[in-house]
């Protein structure tokens, strides 16, 4: 929930070792926030008891990695195909 100025030194030399252009830059702000996760650790994607109500939570980070294939789950769901997975 806080921003971890102490963690700053270690990224910014790793990332100007993998782009040097890096070297001339600052950082002007930054942002803390809370890891999502569900208790069992797998994310929610589908309906929710309510109708027309759909959700698709839970990545404990990882949402941008899964987007698209958990996208096109939901999508499958809303429409009444089955997305061949559990």
């Amino acid at each position: 929930t806080t921003v971890r100025w102490d963690f700053l030194p270690a990224v910014t030399e790793t990332a100007v070792t993998r782009l040097p252009a890096l070297a001339d830059a600052s950082v002007t702000h930054a942002w803390a926030g809370l890891y999502e996760m569900t208790p069992d650790h797998n994310p929610v994607i589908g309906g929710l008891g309510v109708d027309g109500l759909f959700a698709i939570a839970g990545f404990s980070g990882h949402g941008f990695q899964h987007a698209p294939a958990a996208g096109r789950i939901l999508a499958d769901v809303i429409v009444g195909r089955d997305p061949g997975l559990d």
